[in-house]
């Protein structure tokens, strides 16, 4: 059984995509490892003048740090804003969480996420991966086989839907001069995938957040991470744009590169939208 219409599966062999939806209206792409387990998508909504991005951030997380349920842990500060009502059968929350200019570390949740966000004025990186994880325990080498990376413009709104246990990682474009995102995220089944015993008392206690809900990518698998700088450019990259400018400096957009946090640049893209 293929890919659902309008989701492809990337050939590992290619060294990025150019698959594009409805470049005409939202330019999106959806990113699917196997049959069984859902893709990512992510929708290119429209984009903000420049250096809206990094105001918007600045002023969303102030007023995130000042919600009684904030919590700033994993480099993703965060605040539950919308509980569930399990007395009425609703599983469902809403989050806010915000990702600064150094990104934050590789992790997955067991439920399935939906957000939407705002980029910061660098543009973001989205980095995501569909592992086995008896696979990847034999040789930590597969998450690298496996990761994919979408790259969205500066100043940018945008939607982002992913499967429960989908690696994921999310910096600025562009050094760490700039927030890569704030985003309004959510839930539609707190109790959703394999939670273990305390995340459930968590969850039903209404107590959880996203710290508590939040596995970190194993040692062996970062180690093979953070040896790969100079691999990382022959990722499968999909790069969304509007077709318009998006950077506050004039740039020249023939060029198509940009620069992944750690300073390598990203100058094999498929521009798409």
């Amino acid at each position: 059984m293929g890919p659902p219409a309008g989701c492809s599966r990337l050939p590992r062999e290619s060294p990025m995509s150019t698959a594009a939806l409805h470049p005409d209206s939202f330019p999106s792409v959806c990113l699917r490892w196997s049959a069984d387990r859902l893709p990512v998508e992510v929708m290119l909504i429209d984009q903000l003048e420049p250096g809206a991005g990094d105001r918007l951030i600045a002023t969303a997380g102030l007023r995130q740090s000042r919600h009684p349920a904030f919590v700033d842990a994993l480099d993703e500060p965060s605040a539950r804003l919308a509980s569930m009502h399990p007395e009425l059968a609703d599983p469902t929350s809403v989050y806010s969480f915000l990702v600064g200019p150094t990104g934050h570390p590789f992790h997955r949740h067991a439920g399935h996420r939906a957000f939407t966000a705002v980029s910061g004025s660098a543009g973001a990186q989205l980095r995501f991966a569909v592992t086995d994880d008896d696979a990847c325990a034999a040789d930590p080498q597969a998450f690298l086989r496996a990761l994919r990376i979408v790259e969205v413009p500066a100043d940018a709104l945008f939607v982002v839907r992913f499967g429960g246990g989908t690696w994921h990682q999310f910096v600025p474009s562009d050094g760490a001069a700039h927030p890569a995102l704030f985003a309004l995220s959510f839930h539609s089944n707190e109790l959703g995938g394999t939670l273990t015993e305390k995340q459930q008392d968590a969850v039903r206690g209404n107590r959880a957040d996203i710290p508590a809900l939040t596995e970190l990518l194993p040692a062996p698998m970062q180690r093979a991470w953070s040896a790969a700088s100079d691999a990382r450019d022959s990722i499968p990259t999909t790069r969304l744009t509007l077709g318009r400018p998006v950077r506050a400096t004039p740039r020249d957009p023939s060029t198509c590169m940009r620069k992944t946090s750690g300073g390598h640049p990203a100058n094999r893209r498929g521009a798409v939208g």
